[in-house]
């Protein structure tokens, strides 16, 4: 739904290699046609955007009985410099999901 620019704009440059990516400054972020194409949801980025930067958005579809391995992400955390925040907003859940981030279930 947002994407690293040179890739939702073949006529951009890569951008430099990068020493860590983990923060999203390595590149520009830039909606792909697909979030254009979605106004609800194109609506909530946007209200994101009002109040911090936004770059990786995705929406995945999970199929019955899918597992959701265990997150672990070091550098998303307040205290760590350059942090980032990820939102992990179920759109339709049920009872039966476990979701484990950094060893801690996260309800869902």
């Amino acid at each position: 739904m947002r994407a690293p620019a040179h890739l939702v704009d073949r006529s951009l440059p890569y951008p430099p290699p990068a020493n860590d990516s983990a923060d999203g400054t390595w590149t520009d972020w830039m909606n792909t046609s697909f979030l254009e194409k979605s106004p609800y949801l194109k609506s909530i980025v946007d209200t994101f955007l009002q109040y911090t930067t936004v770059n990786l958005v995705r929406l995945l579809f999970l199929a019955p009985n899918s597992v959701i391995k265990e997150h672990t992400d070091p550098t998303l955390a307040i205290e760590e410099e350059k942090s980032m925040i990820r939102l992990t907003i179920p759109i339709d859940t049920n009872e039966g999901v476990s979701f484990i981030l950094n060893d801690t279930l996260a309800p869902m």
